[in-house]
């Protein structure tokens, strides 16, 4: 038995979101299941970490999302990543076992993140963590999972 995404709902107003082009990962996935990641084929294995090295952007890329260095409560200065979007497309045969095998290796990816950044700071996983350390913890690594249209601005802007 194959399962579908129901068409989508026009019933609700929908807000639209611009965001610079460098901070949007697109994820596509295909009515075969099949992924690409800023239309670049990639297999399910690597998505997480594909995710990851985008969200975190180590060496402050510039076709990587933008970084801001803040002050976070308990954390000091840091450098966060909380101007990126993960988008998923999907289209109308897609089905909902892909949709799901990919949404899972994203939030995946965030789990990885949050966990290394609490156990850095705070000696535990992320999910043993005070709610005062996980909120710290996640000001660093929002989950900014998208399933709506955005509009991206060109270039670098």
């Amino acid at each position: 038995m194959m399962r579908r995404l129901p068409p989508p709902q026009n019933d609700k107003e929908e807000v639209a979101l611009t965001v610079k082009r460098r901070n949007v990962l697109t994820v596509e996935i295909d009515d075969n299941g099949k992924l690409a990641c800023n239309g670049v084929p990639i297999d399910y294995a690597r998505l997480k970490t594909e995710v990851e090295a985008f969200i975190e952007n180590i060496e402050n890329i510039d076709s990587l999302p933008e970084k801001t260095t803040r002050e976070v409560p308990l954390l000091g200065m840091c450098s966060v990543s909380d101007k990126h979007v993960v988008l998923i497309k999907v289209n109308a045969r897609t089905t909902y076992d892909a949709y799901f095998r990919a949404y899972n290796s994203i939030v995946a990816a965030y789990t990885n993140l949050r966990n290394a950044m609490a156990r850095k700071f705070f000696g535990r996983d992320y999910a043993q963590c005070s709610a005062a350390q996980r909120e710290a913890v996640a000001s660093c690594y929002p989950q900014r999972i998208s399933d709506a249209d955005i509009e991206q601005e060109g270039g670098d802007k």
